[in-house]
């Protein structure tokens, strides 16, 4: 017989006896559960019927059954489990809310006082859960207070887990889990319930799931949090979880993950988040942070849609409420930074921060752009983001795209990000980037070919600041206007001059700009780099005298000679400004050119149009009263005719300027001074200096060191950084040093296993007799990990097994070796080896004890030779066959041929032949 198989038919086989404790029936049952305990005496019938008991009468009738609850005496009522509850048979309903005093939430709280490592095992299809309370399933690392998993029984999917309190009691106190819902198997739906207070909410290692309705991080009223109520992960999807469903447009469906340390982390392709407040309250109108709220480490996923209630709010969050970690996903309709309104900033850290490739926020079709405001920064690329698109987003604006909710930078692209394009020349590809305090685009740090195409950029800081050797940062077709400094700045900040030749470097190669020799009402002429294109625009009359290109006009190509020429393809009323910019064949783009009137142009100071119409006022009353002398007119009447005479030709002069195109009147007005605001932390520091980051995972006992390395250079004075440190269990702790580099155990902190912890760099100087300060804005937070809880996906391959009953673990293969523990059922180990008969398995339990156990109690990987290369081993040999005693324990009993008695009428024992 094949290994595969004897593993299958050994575990079948044990699982077989729990199946027909009780007699079949093929009715559809309603057991009622009547006692609190745990107890199980072999029947659940009118005199007492535990939990445990319904259970197993319903997993021996084949079926559908109800299981409902009658306890006497007032709620709630708390089962200390013993051991976990497994459901084996399909379509059972398990019904919490059947029992009085039920009003929403639950009254049967299943406890299992963080001795018992599983609440309730779902090894079968088609069950419900509804209206229970799961707390304190805490034993291992693999502990849950539900696991759906059909294992040999093939079982495990369309189950549903509904109006449950995971990880909170019937009071609403936390009592988390390790993992509040674990699933193994797919097709699986969670909704309507409280998951808070556990180490990961809910985590999927199988595909198209359906989780929807929840409070995740929340206290039950969705109203507010602490840290109690806190998942370290609201929802995990490991790699293979894919097609799941988070979410959805009826507001029914939206989850309220807020609270979390992060809200979702998504390691698998194609699952769709949608119609979720991430990091507010219920209503959508105060933050309820996470750490951070969505995390993208896989393909293909939907975050939001183009729909109606398709897209998410992610506000709120400390950190960033988006991170795209890996490719091609795509961000469509959602709200990032704002309250549910899209009218007020309820700001994330970081909007969007982009590590991966060919991802597209927004969209050119209806309902696709996002609203990206109120943040610290809108969007982020670092490098390695290449390849990404931001098309058709508000960027800075309420949802209307009319009022401001700035965010204090818009776009970053740094560190050598390459081919990311904003806004695109196609219909409704650009973005609108306004109101926001810095630049409304930074492209700098050796980034380059990154497109900035068809947007329209107003009344930001500077509208678009490319520096420090960021080159190829093609800049066309825009409509920049309004921003308090430049329109385009290459390098440092204001109007770089033209160099003879263009010989200087810099940001886009410091392209000199065009310069413009005739304007007229018909088209332009002027000079640029050979070959480079030119694009004329409409200026708004920038007070730096150098743009914005408020709309643009037209393009030519400058010949071999310098020379362009672009005839204008509507007429351009005289005394319009125009300016113009240049794009090398490279990409590089010039700043605008000094602006242009065209045609004749009459400009007349404001102050004229007060003078005029009063001075010919005057000068008609003094005309008039002279005239007068000649004529029957008294002197003062002479003069009140001269002076209506001249109020008419200066109302009349004041008219003309008005309407005559070729009369400018200067209105009051001056430059203002762009005062950029502090700058980030990681502004100084360099990307990929920061270790550890991007969550690596430590063992216990090692201590890790923080370290981060300076890029820029640093203001002048004495400085120092600080580290701020958080973690489980509401940990906030800070340190500083003079150094770039900090141990963890300079914290004097005991880590939790498996637990997250986070920091960030905070640099300071002294203000002043040792007043330290800080001069940046405090930055992201980076993750470690200390310890590790098992990865889902990788069960078969760490060789993981589940006790289906409570085996007794040996010093060797033989049931007379001693005894070295017993694993209670629903725990786990790993298979370090086999002994050659494949009966039996070494395994490393929790503890780090390694002992043996019968394989025929243990369900795990049909092959572990073949699937994880677990070794055979030879173990002590077995001594002489030992007598048939009433006194063994029912592995010896059966080795010596004796039968297991395990009736309903007193203690279990050996009936010896």
């Amino acid at each position: 017989m094949k290994r595969g198989h004897l593993f299958r038919l050994l575990g079948l086989a044990s699982l077989l006896l729990a199946l027909f404790a009780f007699p079949p029936s093929v009715d559809a049952s309603t057991f009622v559960v009547n006692a609190a305990d745990d107890v199980d005496d072999g029947a659940c019938d009118d005199s007492h019927c535990s939990l445990r008991e319904a259970i197993d009468a319903a997993n021996a009738n084949p079926g559908s059954d109800s299981i409902t609850f009658d306890i006497p005496g007032p709620g709630p009522h708390v089962i200390l489990m013993t051991d976990m509850l497994t459901i084996s048979d399909d379509q059972t309903r398990i019904d919490g809310s059947s029992q009085s005093g039920y009003s929403g939430s639950p009254v049967i709280v299943l406890d299992g006082g963080n001795t018992i490592c599983r609440g309730l095992w779902i090894a079968s299809n088609d069950n419900v859960i509804v209206g229970l309370s799961f707390v304190r399933f805490n034993c291992t690392a693999l502990s849950a207070a539900i696991h759906i998993w059909g294992g040999v029984l093939g079982g495990g999917e369309n189950n549903r887990i509904e109006k449950n309190y995971i990880g909170v009691d019937a009071s609403g106190t936390p009592g988390g889990n390790v993992y509040g819902v674990m699933l193994w198997d797919a097709r699986n739906i969670i909704r309507g319930n409280v998951i808070s207070g556990n180490v990961i909410g809910i985590l999927s290692a199988a595909e198209k799931q359906i989780i929807e309705g929840n409070f995740i991080g929340t206290d039950p009223t969705g109203t507010g949090t602490s840290p109690g109520f806190m998942n370290d992960t609201g929802i995990m999807l490991q790699a293979g979880a894919d097609s799941t469903r988070i979410g959805g447009a009826d507001p029914s469906k939206r989850n309220l993950i807020s609270g979390n340390n992060m809200g979702i982390d998504i390691e698998s392709e194609r699952n769709e988040i949608s119609g979720n407040f991430i990091g507010t309250n219920l209503s959508g109108d105060t933050a309820l942070p996470n750490l951070n709220g969505i995390s993208v480490d896989g393909n293909f996923n939907l975050i939001g849609g183009p729909n109606p209630g398709e897209g998410n709010l992610i506000s709120g969050n400390h950190g960033q409420a988006l991170i795209l970690g890996q490719n091609s996903n795509a961000v469509f309709g959602n709200m990032i930074g704002t309250d549910f309104s899209g009218t007020t900033d309820l700001p994330n850290f970081v909007g969007i921060n982009v590590f991966g490739e060919e991802n597209i926020i927004g969209g050119s079709a209806p309902g696709e752009g996002n609203v990206i405001s109120g943040n610290e920064v809108g969007i982020w690329f670092p490098q390695p983001a290449n390849d990404n698109s931001v098309i058709g987003n508000k960027i800075g604006t309420s949802v209307d795209g009319a009022s401001a909710v700035g965010n204090n930078f818009g776009i970053k692209i740094l560190w050598g990000a390459h081919d990311n394009a904003v806004g695109g020349l196609n219909p409704d590809e650009g973005n609108l980037i306004a109101f926001n305090t810095a630049e409304g685009i930074q492209i700098g740090y050796d980034s380059y070919d990154n497109p900035v195409h068809g947007n329209t950029i107003h009344t930001n800081g500077i509208g678009i600041w490319v520096h420090t050797d960021a080159l190829r940062n093609s800049i066309r077709r825009n409509s920049i206007y309004g921003n308090t400094g430049l329109g385009i700045d290459l390098g440092t900040v204001g109007v770089n001059p033209n160099d003879p030749g263009d010989t200087d470097m810099g940001a886009n190669a410091l392209l000199n700009f065009p310069v413009i020799t005739s304007a007229g009402t018909t088209g332009v002429s002027g000079t640029a780099c050979a070959g480079c294109v030119v694009e004329l625009f409409v200026s708004d009359q920038d007070p730096s005298g150098h743009g914005e290109g408020r709309t643009y006009i037209d393009a030519a190509t400058a010949d071999a000679g310098g020379n362009f020429t672009i005839p204008a393809f509507f007429p351009i009323a005289s005394c319009t400004r125009v300016t113009a910019t240049a794009t090398d064949a490279s990409g590089n783009t010039s700043e605008f050119s000094e602006n242009q009137i065209i045609g004749f142009c009459l400009i007349f100071p404001w102050p004229w149009m007060i003078l005029i119409p009063f001075g010919l006022i005057g000068l008609g009353a003094i005309g008039g009263r002279y005239a007068g002398r000649f004529t029957a007119l008294s002197p003062r009447g002479s003069a009140v005719v001269g002076a209506l005479i001249g109020a008419v030709l200066g109302a009349v002069l004041l008219t003309l300027a008005v309407l005559l195109p070729e009369v400018e009147i200067e209105l009051p007005g001056g430059a203002q001074v762009y005062e950029p605001p502090m700058a980030i932390c990681e502004d100084y520091l360099h990307p990929a200096g920061f270790s550890p980051s991007g969550g690596a995972v430590f063992e216990i006992g090692d201590d890790p060191l923080l370290e981060w390395s300076i890029m820029e250079s640093l203001p002048e004075g004495q400085i120092r950084w600080r580290v701020d440190l958080i973690g489980p269990e509401n940990l906030e702790l800070s340190q500083t040093t003079s150094d770039t580099e900090l141990l963890f155990s300079s914290f004097d902190v005991s880590p939790l296993p498996g637990r997250r912890y986070y920091w960030r760099v905070v640099g300071e100087i002294d203000g002043g007799e040792g007043a330290f300060e800080p001069f940046c804005t405090p930055g992201l937070w980076r993750s470690f990990q200390l310890g590790s809880l098992p990865q889902m996906e990788g069960h078969q391959e760490l060789c993981l097994y589940t006790a289906i009953r409570s085996p007794i673990c040996r010093a060797s293969d033989y049931v007379e070796a001693e005894q070295i523990a017993v694993l209670q059922h629903g725990e786990s180990a790993e298979l370090v080896a086999l002994n050659p008969e494949l009966t039996h398995g070494k395994f490393e339990l929790a503890s780090m004890e390694q002992c043996w156990i019968s394989l025929g109690v243990m369900e795990g990987p049909e092959d572990p030779v073949e699937t994880c290369g677990v070794p055979i081993v030879d173990p002590e040999p077995k001594p002489a066959e030992m007598a048939c005693s009433p006194d063994l324990d029912q592995e010896a009993c059966e080795a010596s041929g004796g039968e297991w008695a395990a009736g309903r009428v007193g203690a279990p024992s050996c009936i010896c032949p």
